[in-house]
């Protein structure tokens, strides 16, 4: 398996795996550059986005195969997008999940309520219009010092 950034010859392949977990399409290609992708041979297995706007951003569409999961790479790609967003400067990362939350626990993002987010996040699709309300919201601070071996 090798995990890197994305690059515009994985953005179909990113799409069906979208697509074939009910995951939004929309700011996909407009945020690729900051997608991180993980293949296995010539298949993406795994993926993860970042959105960036300033010291904040918005992780997103992360997913891993059905026959690929329990491998950790869903955690992995978390740590290496954690480590870029900490790279590029942002201080803290938020998400929307309405399956993952005790996952996302695990790798240190806590519940926030949702009348206190960045006006940034605010305004983006997911949380504007495309998770729902019901979705819960979760922080954490951005982190240039994870370990990849965790």
């Amino acid at each position: 398996m090798k995990i890197r950034s994305a690059e515009p010859a994985d953005l179909e392949s990113i799409k069906d795996l979208l697509l074939s977990e009910n995951l939004p399409l929309e700011g996909v290609e407009q945020h690729l550059g900051q997608f991180i992708v993980a293949r296995d041979e010539d298949r993406l297995i795994g993926v993860v986005g970042l959105e960036r706007y300033g010291k904040v951003g918005l992780l997103r569409s992360l997913t891993v195969a059905a026959d690929h999961r329990r491998r950790q790479i869903g955690a992995e790609l978390c740590r290496r997008l954690m480590r870029r967003a900490a790279a590029l400067g942002v201080d803290e990362l938020y998400l929307l999940t309405e399956t993952a939350e005790h996952f996302f626990s695990r790798l240190g993002f806590r519940r926030c309520p949702r009348d206190r987010v960045p006006e940034a996040i605010a305004r983006t699709a997911e949380f504007s219009r495309l998770c729902p309300a019901t979705a819960a919201l979760m922080m954490q601070r951005a982190r240039a010092d994870l370990d990849l071996d965790e």
